[in-house]
This record gives C-alpha cells, structure tokens and sequence, in this order.
C-alpha cells in the first residue's frame, strides 16, 4: 500500500514546496509531509472503492438500456460478467474495507466524482483489456482478479482527472 515510490514523491514534493516557499519552519514543513503521508492511505481505499462504483454504474446502465422503447438483445441480456466478477463481489462484501472507508469518510459520493467515474467507464469499455474479459468464455477466480489487477494498471491508475 504505501511502497518507497510514493515516499520519494511525497517527500520531494514537500522540499520542493518548503524551499519555494520562503519559510524556515521546519516543523511545519514535517507536519506537512506527514499528512501528505497519511492520506496516501485515503487514496489507497479510494482506488479499492472504484471498482465497486465501476460495477455500480455499469449495474445501472444496464438497467437504463433495459427500460429503453426499443430495446436490443444485447439490452435485454446484457453480459453480466463484470457484474459477476468475484474479486469486486469480495471487495463489495469486504466489512473491513466498509468500515475503514466510513472511518476514514473515504467515498465516491458527490456529483463531481459520479461524473468522473461515469467517464471512467464510457473509457473502460474503449479499453482491450476490458473487451479481451468480456469476450473470454473462461469464468474463473484467478481470471476475475487478473483481469482487476490489469484494469487498475492500465485504467483506473492512469485516468486523467
């Protein structure tokens, strides 16, 4: 969770901001560091936290497409395999991950985060990684989290504010 490299960054950006800054107060600056360091923590339940929104939203774009005119096939019997993905399905029943996350008031809950994962999952669905998931017949554990893993390395990681 908290690894050497956001260390590094956390504490060169803290000397970089005392030194820009024309402060001589070095507790402070140490201070500073040190929430930087604590809500590394925050982002960290955050990022567990997206991949239950991502379900969420998708879960309620396909009732959208269901309540359609006219709707498709594909809306009518939609691919559920992200719904049905186990690894979310443990993080959603995690109790600890909910309890740290209301502890720590960490959560996806505004109109501007909604937005923004809204996107994230218009963006995802674009994504090879998602499509190559999607598309596999296998339905495993081992391929529900390597599909996880590289979903948050390739887009939930790397998603432009």
């Amino acid at each position: 969770m908290l690894n050497r490299r956001h260390l590094r960054i956390k504490v060169l950006q803290a000397l970089y901001a005392y030194f820009q800054s024309e402060e001589t107060n070095h507790a402070k600056a140490e201070r500073e560091l040190l929430s930087s360091v604590d809500r590394i923590y925050d982002l960290y339940l955050y990022l567990l936290l997206s991949f239950i929104e991502i379900k969420s939203i998708t879960v309620a774009k396909m009732d959208d497409a269901k309540q359609k005119m006219r709707p498709s096939e594909d809306d009518l019997n939609p691919n559920m395999k992200l719904v049905n993905n186990k690894v979310i399905a443990l993080l959603e029943n995690n109790v600890s991950l909910r309890r740290e996350s209301e502890k720590f008031n960490v959560n996806w809950v505004g109109d501007d985060t909604q937005e923004m994962l809204k996107k994230m999952v218009l963006a995802l669905k674009d994504s090879e990684v998602y499509f190559q998931y999607m598309n596999s017949e296998e339905s495993s554990f081992e391929e529900d989290k390597s599909f996880a893993i590289a979903l948050f390395k390739t887009d939930i990681a790397n998603f432009p504010p």
